[in-house]
């Protein structure tokens, strides 16, 4: 009997370091349960999207005219790379759906235009690069001249030639570099 309770009252080491790994997975499993939020701005700091600075927390980062012009500049090399592969339409165009914000509609079209070249990775970089220019691209309307006739004339070239394709690339392009301190100015407004 003596044994049995002291058995009980001083357990061997085996069964305390069992309790305490224990007692850290329920922990630390725990922890990251209570964390979904932080889990998500992480990855979108891994994209690019959100800055971590340490001590002060997560922000998302301001375009400034320069980083404009070099998304823009990235995008617009990405796209003639894109349409100098052998080009083909095979995916359904999003572009048309006349509902759906010009933001989208434009993102859909460089999507597809993208997609033609079959090289997913380019594909996935143009669409990258989009994300980023997302709350750009939502004021595009308000600065860019005919705007609405840029985004029809690339949704135009997509049924059209390598070469139209690529004027319609280049004019967006350019248009879009000449503006970009009132696209910028307009974004931080």
């Amino acid at each position: 009997m003596p044994s049995k309770n002291l058995s009980k009252t001083f357990p061997n080491r085996k069964s305390r370091k069992r309790r305490l790994e224990l007692r850290r997975t329920r922990t630390s499993s725990s922890l990251r349960k209570l964390t979904p939020v932080r889990d998500c701005l992480n990855q979108l700091v891994g994209k690019g999207l959100v800055d971590l600075t340490p001590g002060e927390g997560f922000r998302v980062p301001y375009l400034t005219d320069q980083g404009l012009r070099d998304h823009l500049h990235v995008h617009h090399a990405l796209l003639k790379r894109a349409l100098s592969a052998t080009w083909r339409n095979s995916e359904f165009d999003r572009s048309k759906d006349a509902t759906a914000p010009y933001a989208y509609r434009l993102g859909a079209v460089f999507h597809q235009l993208a997609a033609g070249a079959g090289n997913r990775l380019l594909t996935h970089y143009v669409q990258q690069i989009g994300w980023r220019l997302q709350p750009i691209r939502r004021y595009e309307p308000e600065i860019l001249p005919d705007a609405g006739s840029l985004l029809g004339d690339l949704a135009a070239s997509l049924m059209l030639t390598k070469t139209d394709r690529c004027a319609a690339v280049d004019t967006y392009h350019d248009v879009c570099l000449t503006l970009v301190a009132a696209l910028v100015a307009r974004a931080r407004a």
